[in-house]
């Protein structure tokens, strides 16, 4: 069965906009017959959890931040359930989660940035970003979302 494997950098302890999107996704593929499988940083409030789980999701929890075990657990993950699509949310921008995905030979590997703000961004952050998303994620096949006008603006400019 195909797989769409989500990892978000938050704690789903309120039902808010993440949530209800989770939630609708897992309802939509489970009546295409894929398998939605979601990684969250943090605990799952037990309420959105079995709200979740009732949709057919699979719910995974790893670790937070930048540390061995978080990249150890994210790989443990992605190896487990072999998506046919993977899509990061609310990662920091230059994030190495989604090289682990390339690595381990997942699926589409899709990044949708929530973060950039329309705000001056320095040279040396510019220059990052730019090596980032021009040069590391095309050549690995690393697929960016923008979310806003101003992000789209910020990665194609």
């Amino acid at each position: 069965m195909p797989a769409v494997l989500s990892v978000f950098d938050l704690e789903a302890n309120k039902f808010g906009s993440m949530e209800e999107y989770a939630l609708f996704l897992s309802r939509a593929l489970q009546e295409r017959g894929w398998r939605n499988v979601l990684v969250f940083s943090r605990s799952v409030k037990a309420e959105i959890l079995d709200l979740l789980k009732e949709a057919g999701a699979i719910v995974e929890v790893m670790p937070r931040g930048g540390q061995p075990e978080c990249y150890r657990a994210l790989m443990r993950i992605l190896w487990r359930h072999r998506a046919d699509v993977v899509h990061y949310h609310f990662l920091e921008q230059h994030s190495l989660l989604p090289i682990l995905g390339w690595l381990s030979r997942s699926g589409i590997q899709v990044f949708t940035d929530h973060f950039r703000q329309p705000q001056p961004i320095g040279r040396i952050t510019r220059a990052g970003c730019f090596l980032w998303d021009r040069v590391v994620f095309p050549l690995l096949d690393i697929q960016i979302l923008a979310i806003s006008e101003h992000v789209k603006k910020t990665l194609v400019e």
